[in-house]
């Protein structure tokens, strides 16, 4: 049962994802991603946070946790969405799909250098088929995809390292504290960074005009995206991918977020944008294989 609760939440955290996405290509071009985030995070912690004070999961951290929580606040949201969303801003979604394959691969390598992460050599065939499937969803040899690959590729494989530093140290964190409350606090650590950086902005930056878009006619459409971005992309996203982790275990979460690509691919068709060719069934399938077979067989000195 927990095994299935645990598919729900993170088959909801890649639907959220997939919508965070579709609006950050238009929010990116439209406001200062700064400021964008500034406002985001500290959203996303005030409703977490009162959500937790209502149902009184909010608890005292010792310094032990407030290190694990500033160290995922800092790789996994403010770090890892700072290059997900220079990607999304210089090549669109498609160039950011196309590094998200090789975020299961850069996870595993994350966890088996730095956190003593061993799994069994069946799940690092399967990460691999895993990544090979995503990428070819996105079908690297198509026309024009070599004029911005390095780069795309460059900025999610960053982000894909720092997305793992982030994965295991919210799998340590879940151990010992409410899963909710543990998002919220990352939130938190996120906003004051933020906070820190739009401060530095403001009086180091000659001219320089923050919330200007705020006052500009298209705001309301501006508003539209980030109450959707702060509510799906990550508020309930990060809850739900972090819930994840303590009722699956690392290798099987991380792999599902290789549905991304796919889903994304199928909404383009829906909407008229492309249509599903062989290479997004056939990467579909092995990503859709690797999720079936893969388990949470590890030992590790880091979390028992």
């Amino acid at each position: 049962m927990e095994k299935i609760i645990g598919i729900i939440g993170i088959a909801g955290a890649v639907v959220f994802w997939v919508l965070s996405y579709l609006s950050l290509e238009k929010m990116v071009l439209m406001v200062d991603m700064t400021e964008m985030n500034f406002v985001a995070y500290g959203s996303a912690a005030l409703i977490l946070w009162m959500i937790c004070w209502i149902r009184g999961a909010c608890v005292k951290l010792d310094r032990h946790q407030l290190a694990t929580l500033l160290l995922s606040g800092l790789s996994g949201i403010v770090l890892y969405n700072y290059f997900a969303q220079m990607n999304i801003r210089s090549f669109g979604s498609g160039g950011a799909m196309t590094g998200i394959g090789l975020m299961p691969v850069l996870t595993l390598m994350i966890g088996m250098i730095f956190f003593d992460y061993r799994t069994s050599v069946k799940n690092i065939l399967l990460v691999m088929m895993s990544s090979v499937g995503g990428l070819i969803v996105m079908n690297p040899f198509r026309e024009g995809f070599h004029q911005y690959a390095s780069s795309a590729l460059g900025f999610m494989m960053v982000a894909g390292l720092l997305w793992g530093i982030y994965t295991f140290q919210s799998w340590k964190l879940v151990k010992s504290t409410d899963t909710m409350f543990g998002v919220a606090m990352q939130f938190l650590i996120a906003f004051v960074l933020m906070g820190l950086y739009l401060v530095y902005k403001m009086a180091l930056v000659p001219y320089y005009m923050p919330f200007e878009w705020a006052r500009q006619s298209e705001n309301i459409t501006v508003i539209g995206h980030m109450i959707q971005l702060v509510l799906f992309g990550y508020s309930g996203a990060y809850c739900l991918y972090v819930y994840a982790l303590k009722k699956l275990g690392i290798m099987p979460t991380v792999v599902f977020i290789n549905v991304v690509p796919l889903i994304v691919m199928m909404v383009m068709s829906a909407s008229g944008n492309g249509a599903l060719a062989f290479h997004h069934i056939s990467g579909g399938l092995m990503v859709l294989v690797a999720l079936f077979f893969i388990d949470e067989t590890r030992r590790s000195r880091w979390i028992s």
